[in-house]
């Protein structure tokens, strides 16, 4: 996840991270750690955490009706085939505080999301074909969030045609 506090909020009650898988690699499991603290305001009866891959509705994590506002540890095993190149995973509070008209910027529609909570993705090196028409893969994948450190090697002092095919391949 994103390693800070999160807080879902009345209206606002939607986290959403990107996650993307190389041209190069295949998710082989998936395990979401996730720990949240509702409010303890929230009617377990009615409130709820969804997760969802891809606008799919993975899990849903109801509330404790006998420890209202105590921290919920679960850990949710996803199936690697759901993953594709670029993924969403949204958790999105589903609340409620009263059973009567309730206002959706109330101050005690709210859950957190621990900075603990994590998405750890087992990930497999797959072999890609010679294939022209697959660069700049795998030297570079828009999906990888890692910083490109990308070196040119040449077998000898390399001459203008050379420099320029390496520069447009750049």
């Amino acid at each position: 996840m994103s390693g800070e506090r999160v807080t879902l909020r009345g209206d606002a009650g939607e986290h959403r991270v990107y996650l993307g898988v190389r041209l190069d690699e295949m998710v082989v499991h998936g395990r979401l750690n996730l720990s949240i603290t509702p409010s303890p305001a929230l009617l377990p009866a009615l409130s709820h955490l969804q997760v969802r891959l891809n606008d799919r509705l993975l899990s849903v994590i109801p509330l404790q009706p006998d420890k209202p506002g105590e921290r919920i540890v679960r850990t949710l095993e996803r199936d690697p085939r759901l993953f594709v190149a670029d993924n969403w995973l949204s958790l999105r509070l589903v609340e409620h505080y009263t059973l009567e008209c309730e206002d959706p910027l109330h101050s005690s529609l709210w859950l957190t999301i621990s900075p603990d909570s994590r998405l750890d993705l087992q990930l497999q090196t797959i072999a890609l074909p010679d294939e022209l028409a697959l660069l700049p893969a795998p030297f570079f994948d828009p999906r990888d969030g890692r910083k490109l450190d990308l070196p040119f090697v040449f077998a000898r002092q390399p001459d203008f045609d050379t420099l320029r095919a390496a520069g447009k391949l750049a």
